[in-house]
């Protein structure tokens, strides 16, 4: 579509300039070479994509409740809090994943999860037991515990102490980007 087209282009144009000026500057605000690193690339690209499904879930939940069930806003709401509180004690139980067995298998229970709890929600139909939604929102806050952990614990380990701020803050523009 026309609209698409008229943000998809400008929005190309601005990155490709943002790319060029940071390649040339001395002291760049971004340093392209830090997305050689692998762990700052996955960790990025995760980010970027479960701060999509969180987005994405948190505004399609309430709608569905309000609209198509009938719901309150307050019913709406409390939807929204186990994935809200599984996002905690999934933040908490992935630091105890990433202090035994690294952040690769956090990351990928994480992701896992994610999937796991988003996949049914295609097929969301106005028979669906408000239990259920609630569930599969509880097992994504736990996917998005372990990822947004991981993810930030596997960037500020890949490299220095001179570039750790640089590594964190990408991993954190790249959630603010999906979102």
């Amino acid at each position: 579509p026309a609209a698409f087209l008229l943000l998809a282009v400008p929005s190309a144009l601005v990155l490709a300039a943002f790319v060029a000026v940071e390649r040339r500057a001395q002291d760049p605000m971004l340093p392209l070479t830090i997305f050689r690193i692998p762990a700052i690339t996955v960790g990025a690209t995760v980010s970027l994509l479960t701060s999509a499904a969180l987005f994405g879930l948190t505004s399609f939940i309430p709608l569905w409740e309000q609209g198509v069930q009938g719901g309150s806003a307050t019913t709406a709401g409390l939807l929204l809090m186990p994935l809200s509180m599984c996002w905690s004690i999934g933040s908490f139980a992935g630091g105890k994943v990433i202090m035994r067995f690294g952040f690769r298998p956090c990351l990928l229970a994480g992701v896992g999860c994610i999937l796991a709890g988003c996949a049914p929600f295609p097929a969301i139909n106005p028979d669906w037991p408000l239990w259920l939604v609630g569930g599969l929102g509880a097992v994504v806050g736990i996917g998005l515990g372990f990822t947004s952990l991981a993810s930030t614990v596997a960037a500020q380990n890949s490299v220095g102490w001179e570039q750790r701020g640089v590594a964190t803050s990408t991993n954190l523009f790249a959630r603010t980007v999906g979102g």
